[in-house]
């Protein structure tokens, strides 16, 4: 029997079964009660929710939380209803929602799914969406709620757009029900206003109705829209559908063509488009640009079934050693390798039992120890030692002390193994030469022999972390630029490859998982950190996990049943170094938070999850932070301020493309300068702010390329290939820039025409590769090395420590201001290693 409603859909709240509102007594009691209610199981450890919402607290205070928790929500509940169930139970270490408690969001998802095609059943379903999940709700010390409550939040929407844009296709089937079937579209582009598919639609409906002026109108306003918030053009099929109405219209169209109504007030109710989201709960943006109407039923309808793998248990992995990753579990899932770094002496693999020995040292010697790979039968590891600038491949058998060289890797620093299943081959990412395009390779154990198997496109950063599974065939990752990748499949036997996923987003990782033909995968696809699967049948990606860690570096035992991984908590924000001066917080430590770039005038721009996906923010010396961008499912990076401080030029990374964008600082047009979807990266400015070069992939090669900071203007090379990174010097008399696989940072003459040319000089030698963090300003190079950010006079070659590299985020760009001032990202890192047990036999 039901007793209680909680209500997620608008704001959070719980209700009695006559009405009346329990008053939780506090934010966080209520956010366990949603989680719980919105979780496919209503149910979650109290490891899990201490997590959630005590990340700061040790695990012991943080589950005594939780327990506090459910102690006020149950004494809530019996002043309002004494006598009844408690909507919340606890049996060990799980808690769950009681059978007792009905919640408004799943009646939403199930009514939605049950509807189909018909119309009522759909009026029906999208009525009870009452609004953005969790509403206002506002948890500014739970920066791992905001992330949750972001997918959460984009994830429900994209289901009440989808159901509405199906209810207005179904209900214009009829010519009486047009009316209707044009308010359901007008809710559904509320809800996602970038859906360029229901502006069709819609601009179909109001010609049907004999409102030409009116379609026409819409598609000046979608029109506009694109050009506004992502610089496109409509679609082909929209400029068809315009044309095709003009023509209609203006040939009479078989009817007499009627004057648009002029309602009056309270003729028909107004939709609004949403009020502005929480800047902890909001979701990202419009959940895609293009989405038709079908794929995205099933796709969302999907996402709701119970198909992932359900977890037994997950327990922590201690090795008792620091500065330990790379967990990789043995095929029988007995057995750990990992990687560790003993203070002062290379990085080395170790070996342990789980649950078991404290770990041996597996490898010892000069050069560092990477990337372990069991092989099936689990007598051997494969690995890769980096020495001298050199990578190898290595393989040693387990019990023995002999190692053996297998090939070294030609372009790629290091890349991740897989064995074949006759243990007569190993396969990795790897280039020709440094900085082309990689590709998965077999490499043969007897004599090194390599045969290259895959062939990416030559815009593309390329193929890598390969992975064996049944069937006699290859899984790979295929990363479309720096920020985005998809999961591939290549049959080694037909060399058919095969996209398994489509979402363009960030995965780390892949690993066999417990089902038959099944994978496990580390994405932030669901608009947070998370752990999915996937059938390698086809279908769409289940969640497995809430994204409370970052899933990295994932190994799974040959039966799925056993995963390990790195689990990272990842904060980071911005610090001010002056010179004599102590470092300085510039954004508090709640978000992810990076690429800062430092305007002349003390203004900070910079990438932030702040309203639960990445945009462009802009911080005044006064004031608040403002987002600059709203972009939906791109990742930004690179951002780099103009000479005169008006605009900021960076790179964002969309669906299969990457692309050089320009905003201006007042937050007015967003300007795209390029349009080829190439892989591209490190733009800088000409110093009289007319013109951005940046670095471009194409045809396997990097290049320097050139183009006027305006839209419509042709890009241009004006380098040989090799530089990966560059910047230039504010007289703009030299570009400096790295080259794949030299520790070193160069520099080349600027002709007046742009282009790079003469002598290619040295400026400073490093002990780092690229990729590194590095700047140029006040006559210096300044970089992260030896644990320490240092600065390096170009002229004479003086090195001097500024400070500690301690807490610095290594691989995101600091900025120099133009009086020395250090703009630098501090990052907040916690690695800890953790395994998964799955249920099954």
């Amino acid at each position: 029997m039901i007793y209680w409603t909680l209500k997620l859909l608008g704001d959070c709240q719980l209700f009695a079964r006559d009405g009346t509102v329990v008053r939780l007594p506090t934010r966080k009691a209520a956010v366990l009660l949603a989680y719980l209610g919105a979780h496919p199981r209503r149910s979650a450890s109290r490891q899990i929710l201490s997590d959630l919402l005590w990340e700061d607290m040790d695990p012991t205070q943080g589950r005594l939380h939780v327990r506090k928790a459910l102690w006020l929500i149950r004494t809530a509940a019996e002043k309002v209803q004494p006598g009844a169930p408690s909507p919340v139970e606890a049996e060990g270490d799980q808690v769950r929602l009681s059978s007792s408690v009905e919640v408004d969001a799943a009646q939403f998802l199930a009514a939605v799914d049950a509807a189909g095609g018909e119309a009522d059943a759909l009026q029906a379903a999208t009525a009870l969406y009452g609004g953005e999940f969790l509403g206002d709700m506002h948890l500014r010390q739970a920066p791992a709620v905001a992330e949750w409550g972001a997918g959460q939040r984009e994830r429900l929407s994209g289901v009440a757009a989808a159901a509405s844009l199906k209810l207005g296709e179904v209900l214009s089937r009829t010519p009486d029900r047009l009316p209707a079937a044009e308010d359901a579209v007008r809710k559904a582009l509320a809800l996602d206003p970038l859906q360029e598919h229901g502006h069709r639609l819609l601009m179909e409906i109001l010609s049907r109705q004999g409102r030409t002026s009116a379609a026409a109108q819409q598609y000046r306003e979608v029109r506009a829209l694109l050009e506004r918030e992502l610089d496109v053009a409509p679609e082909p099929a929209t400029e068809e559908l315009h044309h095709r109405l003009l023509r209609e219209r203006t040939l009479g169209g078989g009817k007499a063509v009627q004057p648009d109504p002029q309602p009056s007030e309270g003729q028909y109710e107004r939709v609004e488009a949403p009020a502005r989201r929480s800047p902890i709960l909001a979701a990202v943006g419009a959940m895609a640009l293009v989405i038709a109407m079908s794929g995205t039923a099933l796709h969302l309808r999907a996402a709701q079934n119970d198909t992932a793998p359900k977890i037994k248990r997950i327990f922590p992995v201690v090795t008792g050693l620091h500065a330990v990753g790379e967990p990789t579990v043995s095929p029988d899932g007995s057995r750990l390798v990992f990687v560790a770094r003993k203070p002062g002496a290379p990085q080395k693999l170790y070996l342990m039992t789980l649950g078991g020995s404290e770990p041996l040292a597996l490898t010892s010697g000069a050069g560092d120890d990477d990337h372990p790979a069991w092989s099936p039968d689990g007598s051997s590891i494969a690995f890769t030692r980096a020495t001298g600038g050199r990578t190898t491949i290595m393989v040693k058998t387990v019990g023995k002390d002999e190692e053996r060289v297998v090939a070294p890797l030609q372009g790629v620093a290091g890349s991740v193994l897989a064995w074949s299943e006759d243990r007569s081959a190993l396969f990795a990412a790897d280039a020709e030469v440094p900085g082309r395009t990689t590709a998965i390779v077999r490499i043969r154990l007897q004599d090194g022999g390599r045969t290259v198997l895959t062939n990416p496109p030559q815009d593309v950063a390329g193929d890598r972390q390969p992975l064996a599974v049944a069937g006699n065939k290859l899984v790979f990752l295929r990363a479309w630029s720096r920020a985005a990748s998809e999961i591939m499949e290549l049959d080694l036997d037909s060399k058919a490859v095969r996209q398994l996923t489509s979402d363009h987003a960030s995965i780390a990782d892949v690993a066999v998982g417990p089902g038959q033909g099944e994978l496990l995968f580390s994405s932030d696809r669901g608009g947070d950190a998370g752990l999915w699967s996937i059938r390698g049948d086809g279908g769409p990606p289940s969640r497995v996990s809430e994204g409370l860690l970052r899933y990295h570096e994932i190994s799974s035992s040959s039966s799925g049943k056993r995963l390990l991984f790195e689990g990272i908590r990842d904060r980071s924000s911005l610090s001010m170094l002056a010179p004599g001066a102590r470092r300085e917080d510039v954004t508090e430590n709640d978000f992810r938070e990076w690429f800062p770039a430092l305007a002349g005038d003390g203004a900070i721009a910079f990438v932030s999850t702040r309203t639960g996906g990445q945009q462009l923010w802009l911080k005044r010396a006064e004031g608040e932070p403002a987002p600059l961008t709203k972009l939906s499912r791109w990742q930004i990076h690179d951002p780099r301020w103009s000479p005169n401080g008006t605009a900021i030029a960076f790179v964002g990374s969309g669906p299969h493309r990457t692309e050089l964008f320009v905003v201006e600082r007042d937050g007015g047009a967003l300007t795209r300068l390029t349009m080829d979807g190439s892989e591209k990266r490190s733009p800088v400015w000409s110093p009289d702010g007319r013109s951005v070069y940046f670095v471009r992939r194409q045809a396997g090669q990097q290049r320097v390329w050139r183009v006027a900071a305006r839209a419509g203007a042709e890009p241009r090379p004006v380098s040989l290939p090799g530089p990966t990174d560059i910047r230039i010097d504010p007289g703009g008399r030299w570009i400096y820039f790295l080259l794949p696989g030299r520790a070193a940072i160069f520099r080349q003459s600027i002709a007046p025409d742009g282009t790079m040319f003469g002598s290619i000089q040295r400026v400073v030698t490093t002990e780092l590769r690229p990729p590194f963090s590095w700047e140029i300003g006040n006559g210096a190079v300044y970089l992260l090395a030896g644990g320490q950010l240092q600065r390096v006079e170009v002229a004479t070659g003086r090195m001097q420590p500024l400070a500690s590299a301690s807490g610095l985020h290594a691989r995101s760009p600091f900025t120099i201001g133009p009086k020395g001032t250090v703009l630098l990202n501090r990052q907040d890192l916690k690695v800890e290693l953790y395994g998964i047990d799955f249920e099954g036999d």
